[in-house]
């Protein structure tokens, strides 16, 4: 009898001293779950990506501070590639117009001789002929101010016969570029940066040629003429374009983002700036100004600090990773 009291006691304890030391464990061990819960949050939430030295040199990570630089005021406008055929007709008249006043010239002569040597012909020929050169003279000259005022002074010229071939063959195109309604420059632009219809990040400069002398049914705003040559961009008749024309004046402080920095996420444009030796932080960016060798960013806008500018793309794909880990 008393052995089996004994026996009772003993198994009572023991079961207390098992509940205690159980309890004792999860009180001990839910500390370092929520710390390391904590830390998997902190490390991975979205936009935050960590990489160890290592790892940034097997991704090709590479940083640097953006490079400076100024750029000149801008008007955005919206424009198409125009159909040189009109221009082509009206040089047509043109060189019809220049041999006939070289025709009607050398008449002039030979009668005016005729008529100083030998009276072989009547002074009335004589003002004849010089009627028809003063005539020819006055059609040459408005057609060559039809030409200037129409498609600007680069082709009011004689020597324009490289021009028409490069316009001929598309080594060279015609862009007119209309502002918004009620916007004007107060002087002509310079020129224009217009902006390839095939890819925004393309851009080249136009020369201006003159003022449009018609309203444009798409944009009644003020309209300008310009010239690309080369057309580096490949562009074809009909085609509309964004021109960026600019401006005198001060002229817009920033940095140049390289295109290699960028990554595109859910529509929208990203870069990485570093936020420490091993932390990289998303940050989003406007690309509104397309340079041959990446983006000019204002000042106001530009991301700070050193820039991921090699190697974002491997980091949008950990930092995607790091989040199906976390979800699962």
């Amino acid at each position: 009898m008393r052995s089996m009291f004994l026996a009772l006691v003993g198994g009572m304890m023991l079961g207390a001293l098992a509940v205690w030391g159980l309890g004792h464990f999860r009180t001990q061990a839910a500390p370092d779950e929520a710390d390391v819960e904590a830390s998997t949050t902190s490390s991975n939430r979205p936009g935050t990506v960590q990489l160890s030295a290592d790892q940034q040199v097997k991704a090709g990570i590479t940083v640097a501070p953006l490079e400076r630089r100024e750029l000149a005021r801008e008007v955005k406008g919206y424009g198409r590639v125009i159909d040189p055929q009109p221009l082509f007709d009206l040089l047509a008249e043109l060189h019809s117009a220049e041999a006939a006043l070289e025709a009607s010239a050398k008449e002039y002569e030979r009668v005016k001789a005729l008529h100083s040597n030998d009276q072989n012909a009547s002074a009335r020929s004589v003002e004849t002929a010089a009627a028809a050169v003063k005539r020819d003279q006055i059609q040459l000259e408005a057609i060559r101010t039809r030409l200037g005022s129409a498609w600007g002074t680069a082709f009011s010229k004689n020597h324009i016969a490289r021009l028409v071939q490069a316009l001929t063959t598309l080594d060279a195109v015609l862009i007119r570029v209309d502002l918004a309604a009620g916007e004007s420059l107060p002087s002509p632009p310079a020129a224009a940066r217009v902006q390839s219809p095939f890819d925004s990040g393309r851009s080249a400069e136009a020369r201006f040629l003159g003022l449009a002398t018609t309203a444009s049914a798409q944009s009644p705003g003020q309209g300008f003429l310009f010239l690309l040559q080369p057309n580096s961009l490949a562009l074809r008749p009909g085609l509309g374009v964004v021109g960026f024309l600019a401006l005198e004046g001060p002229r817009l402080r920033g940095v140049v983002l390289p295109r290699a920095a960028i990554v595109r996420h859910q529509g929208q444009a990203w870069v990485y700036a570093q936020k420490g030796a091993e932390t990289f932080e998303r940050v989003p960016v406007v690309l509104e100004h397309a340079l041959d060798d990446g983006w000019f960013i204002e000042a106001s806008a530009a991301p700070s600090g050193n820039i991921v500018v090699s190697g974002a793309q491997a980091l949008l794909s950990e930092e995607l990773r790091s989040q199906i880990n976390l979800a699962d």
